[in-house]
């Protein structure tokens, strides 16, 4: 507790007023707006709009989407992020999650792979390709083998890692790459730890809390644990990144079995509702 301070301003932001809130599926603009303090609102309204690169690091990172009563889109997280792109052509986003490999939630690793992932990434017409049967989808060489996909996922300034690779010790190899647990933001100097994971339940239901801070040098350090955790990743949809799952899906046991099963898991999580309270 004697070393490794390092001094930096921070400001507390928390979710607390989840806590009371009633109409948290109902409105979730207007919450925010509610409580200044939040993590959400002061990432939309501040932190975010006046950094040129931002770098996301949750287990179990969302892209949200709501509708109103009457069908009307009122946020749509995967639009933000391509709006925020566009107002400036030096911006990049960067983001490292779990990998079918090293994620212990089988749900909401279902929602980053077959929702997040490819609605940052793709057209509609390709997510809706890609959410076909696996053997139409995601082992169909003619959609991920193709020059159009590989140009897609490697968008020049949003990339999406997820963690584990091919010498992983669960599908036959010598390394260990456990479970990325870890929750933060980097926007050029400043950032943000904490303990939300920027899911929906971080976002509605639970009590969140953590510091945006503004350190040259706890960046640095920031930044170099995230380069370490992009060495241990592979960029979504690239061929290492399939190949690495198609392993997986030979192997025996639940965490084979999950993942083979990623998209009828994800049409009922997203049937029934129960997306939203992941």
């Amino acid at each position: 507790m004697a070393r490794g301070w390092t001094e930096s301003r921070v400001l507390l932001a928390h979710e607390f007023g989840n806590l009371t809130n009633r109409d948290v599926f109902k409105d979730p603009v207007e919450n925010l707006k509610r409580n200044p303090n939040s993590i959400q609102y002061f990432l939309a309204t501040v932190a975010y709009k006046e950094s040129t690169h931002a770098r996301f690091v949750s287990p179990y990172l969302f892209a949200p989407e709501f509708y109103d009563s009457d069908g009307n889109e009122i946020l749509d997280g995967a639009r933000n992020v391509h709006r925020w792109l566009e107002e400036d052509p030096q911006r990049t986003l960067e983001i490292i999650t779990n990998s079918v490999l090293t994620s212990d939630n089988f749900p909401a690793q279902s929602v980053i792979d077959m929702n997040m992932a490819p609605r940052m990434l793709l057209p509609t017409d390709w997510q809706e390709a890609w959410l076909n049967r696996r053997e139409d989808g995601e082992k169909n060489a003619s959609l991920v083998g193709s020059e159009g996909w590989r140009t897609l996922i490697d968008h020049p300034r949003l990339f999406i890692y997820e963690t584990g690779r091919l010498d992983d010790r669960t599908i036959g190899g010598d390394a260990d790459y456990g479970k990325l647990h870890a929750k933060y933001l980097i926007m050029d100097d400043g950032g943000f730890v904490g303990t939300t994971n920027f899911d929906h339940r971080s976002r509605l239901l639970n009590n969140e809390m953590g510091f945006f801070l503004e350190s040259k040098e706890l960046i640095r350090q920031m930044n170099a644990d995230f380069e370490l955790l992009k060495s241990r990743s592979y960029r979504w949809g690239s061929p290492e990144w399939l190949e690495m799952r198609q392993r997986l899906f030979q192997m025996r046991g639940i965490k084979a079995n999950t993942a083979k099963s990623q998209r009828s898991i994800y049409k009922f999580l997203r049937a029934t509702g129960i997306e939203r309270q992941l």
